[in-house]
């Protein structure tokens, strides 16, 4: 999936495990239930000016929204819109 106002970024299964080995991902058929609370939570925050570094907040949103569906949350706008309320909670980040 392209992001907007984020070039070529790719949404894909090696995406998915990029990091820690024990993280698993739901089964392939909620790919789509995934990748859609993703982009809603990605195109508000970045509507609203509220997106900050493209691969931090991607892979925010995404621990945010594969630990809900972890926990066997299956509502859309339940995924994105509490991943865009954990987002706007994190604590922020400064760099010198």
């Amino acid at each position: 999936m392209a992001l907007p106002g984020v070039g070529t970024f790719r949404l894909s299964i090696s995406f998915l495990y990029m990091t820690d080995t024990d993280r698993s991902f739901p089964s392939m058929t909620d790919t789509s239930l995934f990748e859609q609370s993703f982009n809603i939570a990605w195109s508000v925050l970045q509507k609203t000016g509220e997106l900050g570094e493209p691969n931090d907040a991607a892979r925010f949103l995404f621990d945010e929204i594969a630990r809900m569906m972890r926990c066997g949350e299956r509502r859309r706008l339940l995924l994105s819109n509490s991943a865009i309320d954990a987002y706007r909670r994190r604590p922020v980040r400064l760099v010198r």
